[in-house]
């Protein structure tokens, strides 16, 4: 439903005097704001009063709210099971009507939320057979939620920083790609950090901070055993739970298992885990958590933004010119995340003994805009390394222009299957030409030709006129 046809139904609809009057006494409206039903309406969701009313609440009462705001959608009287409790979540075995399972929970919401004007609500009209009390529908309003208190409302602060293991992790799994080995590959592993067809792919994408982060928020919820309950999206997955309770802490701010468990078994009713303590322990193993300890107690928050992405160290730190073939090592140990995506924007990567290489790849050049060539590490690459210098002036001279099959190679493809195998290897390096010709660049051949041999195939070059 509309939150406006929602709003007006319960002012002229729902509420009855009694209501309204409750409303006015919790919010503090005067006889004037509230004269007639369209003026009450009009004030409703102002400022007024909201600060006193609110902070009347109980700490699962704010956190359910917190969550309600969370909603894009209307929520049924269900949803406020998890603050009030109904007859049937008390007896596993009661088989009364809807009705009768939450009629207590409805006058508790009514009492607490309603009467205190913290909520719209309004009848879902349908043709069905289902009861009034099934129809009711419920919204927080967006208005209210910069008055709402904090979920951690008096968090620990330390004046060390704690154990933050996030960037760690992620440079663990970036420097997977490094191992070349058949076994390595082999995993099934859907963010596998590969190094193949001149681009570094983390999961068969191409490599940016955003996946790596999405990759390590992954890696947490799969170690967890968890089952959702069957109401929706009412409830939220424990890590998510957690990354949205600890994402309204500030960055020196930490909180308890305690002061977590209050919130999250709100936002998670229903759900079936491991215990709120293991879950909390496996995030920060995964680096998703930063966690503090003093004595046998453990405080938890986000991690922090590590320096390298705020104050990002100068390629001549982490790139290494090579004499031969215009290359330049890379160090994969030190180079900033954001630099690696710039980097991989640009130039044709590929591992050689355990080693980071990257040449000029006049196709990477040729797609990315001016600003990504003009940035630092790009700037860097062309007036420090003398291939790279000659590439980027060949494509400022030429850009704008059409560039018909410059050093490109065509290859005849008639097995399907090889065919396959090319285009997951060289990802947007390989143009499909027909259903047996396809384009690469010349860089790509010695990975074209490997697959080739490897795939028990002979190769056989034609020259052109």
């Amino acid at each position: 439903m509309e939150f406006s046809y929602m709003l007006n139904q319960m002012c002229h609809e729902v509420l009855s005097n009694a209501d309204v009057n409750a409303i006015c006494k919790a919010r503090g409206f005067i006889k004037t704001e509230t004269d007639n039903r369209s003026q009450f309406e009009s004030f409703y969701l102002t400022s007024i009063g909201l600060e006193a009313a609110l902070r009347t609440l109980s700490p699962a009462e704010i956190a359910c709210l917190h969550l309600l705001d969370s909603k894009t959608e209307e929520v049924d009287l269900t949803f406020f099971e998890r603050i009030y409790g109904s007859e049937k979540r008390d007896n596993r075995y009661y088989y009364g009507t809807f009705t009768q399972q939450y009629q207590e929970t409805f006058k508790a919401v009514k009492q607490n939320l309603l009467r205190r004007g913290l909520l719209v609500m309004a009848e879902l009209r349908t043709r069905s057979d289902n009861t009034k009390m099934e129809r009711w529908r419920f919204r927080f309003p967006h208005e209210f939620a910069h008055y709402l208190p904090p979920l951690i409302p008096k968090p620990h602060t330390f004046e060390l920083p704690g154990d933050d293991r996030s960037t760690q992790v992620q440079r663990d799994k970036v420097l997977e790609a490094l191992d070349t080995s058949p076994a390595e590959h082999s995993r099934q592993n859907r963010f596998q950090s590969v190094v193949a067809g001149g681009d570094f792919s983390l999961g068969g994408q191409p490599f940016s901070l955003k996946r790596l982060r999405e990759w390590q928020q992954s890696a947490w919820q799969s170690v967890l055993s968890v089952t959702m309950p069957d109401d929706g999206d009412q409830s939220l997955p424990p890590a998510d739970a957690l990354r949205t309770i600890l994402g309204t802490l500030a960055s020196d701010e930490w909180a308890d298992i305690e002061q977590l468990a209050a919130v999250y078994e709100v936002f998670c009713f229903g759900v079936r885990a491991p215990s709120l303590r293991e879950i909390c322990e496996l995030g920060w193993k995964q680096g998703n958590l930063a966690r503090y300890s003093s004595g046998n107690q453990r405080y938890y928050r986000l991690p922090g933004t590590p320096m390298s992405e705020v104050d990002s160290i100068t390629p001549q730190e982490y790139l290494h010119p090579l004499n031969r073939r215009g290359a330049a090592q890379v160090d994969l140990h030190t180079i900033p995340f954001v630099d690696l995506e710039v980097l991989n924007l640009l130039a044709y990567l590929e591992v050689e003994k355990n080693q980071l290489l990257a040449t000029p790849s006049q196709v990477k050049l040729g797609r990315v805009s001016p600003q990504i060539r003009a940035s630092a590490l790009g700037s860097w690459l062309s007036s420090q390394i003398p291939a790279f210098g000659e590439t980027f002036k060949r494509i400022a001279k030429n850009w704008g222009k059409t560039i018909l099959h410059t050093q490109l190679f065509i290859a005849q493809v008639r097995d399907l299957s090889l065919r396959v195998q090319l285009e997951r290897a060289l990802g947007e390096n390989i143009l499909l030409l027909s259903d047996e010709f396809v384009a690469f660049p010349q860089e790509a051949r010695a990975d074209v030709e490997k697959i080739v041999q490897k795939e028990g195939f002979v190769i056989k070059t034609v020259k052109a006129p």
